[in-house]
């Protein structure tokens, strides 16, 4: 079976975090045999494809799915709902309309400031009541950076020292605390791009960005990143993901 992901994401790098960390819980939280199949990275390739709606595209953008709803002719108005919650209710139904449809939908947005913006997509889909499809929210606060400060480990004496510096500047440790660091507001020296970008000279996406979510341990993230959405997005992988892969339902809490 390749599982079939559509993920909606805002940037390349919220979808890129959503399905290495999908990968990480399959490895390292599922059980025997499938972590040995996914261990493999060749092996793992081809097992799941992670894409847009197209297949040629990595991941849809939102307006790629509001346009896409519009195409299919859903209804877009009159139903009461607004934001985070109409945007879930939008692209459920949209996805859900596709043939052949995906095998899960993954929903990768940053709350920007809106804290109860996971709260509004679960009511949109809760009101959706779209059964073919399994969903899972990649809901970062502030934004997907804050995941990748989460993971930042100093590796030397001068890593050590710009984490101080910063730790200094804005008066916390963000790799301890990244919900207090803001969004869309570069002018303020805790915003969550730029310190992103303090701790990780050579970018995000260059190796020594990638190891913040790759090497650094699941659980360490969980406890660093508690109240960035990290923990939730983890959660909902095994609660949603794993069961589609192995065919054993999710025990119930």
């Amino acid at each position: 079976m390749t599982l079939r992901v559509l993920v909606v994401a805002e940037d390349v790098l919220g979808a890129t975090l959503a399905r290495d960390l999908c990968d990480r819980v399959v490895v390292e939280r599922g059980p025997r045999w499938l972590s040995d199949l996914w261990h493999d990275a060749l092996t793992r390739e081809s097992q799941r494809r992670w894409g847009g709606v197209d297949d040629a595209e990595r991941w849809a953008g939102w307006g790629d799915m509001k346009r896409l709803a519009g195409a299919l002719g859903l209804r877009s108005h009159g139903l009461g709902m607004k934001g985070g919650a109409f945007e879930a209710y939008r692209t459920a139904h949209a996805a859900a309309m596709l043939d052949p449809r995906p095998d899960v939908l993954v929903m990768c947005r940053d709350t920007d400031g809106n804290d109860s913006l996971r709260t509004e997509m679960i009511a949109g889909l809760e009101r959706a009541r779209v059964d073919d499809v399994p969903i899972v929210l990649a809901v970062a606060h502030q934004e997907a950076e804050a995941w990748v400060v989460t993971g930042f480990v100093p590796r030397h004496a001068r890593e050590r020292e710009q984490l101080e510096r910063l730790a200094h500047e804005v008066g916390f440790d963000p790799t301890l605390e990244p919900q207090r660091m803001t969004p869309k507001t570069r002018a303020d020296a805790r915003d969550t791009k730029r310190c992103c970008d303090l701790l990780l000279a050579e970018g995000v996406h260059s190796d020594r960005g990638t190891a913040c979510w790759l090497d650094t341990p699941l659980n360490d993230l969980t406890r660093r990143g508690r109240e960035t959405g990290l923990p939730e997005y983890l959660a909902d992988v095994e609660r949603v993901i794993l069961p589609v892969l192995t065919g054993v339902p999710a025990p119930r809490h």
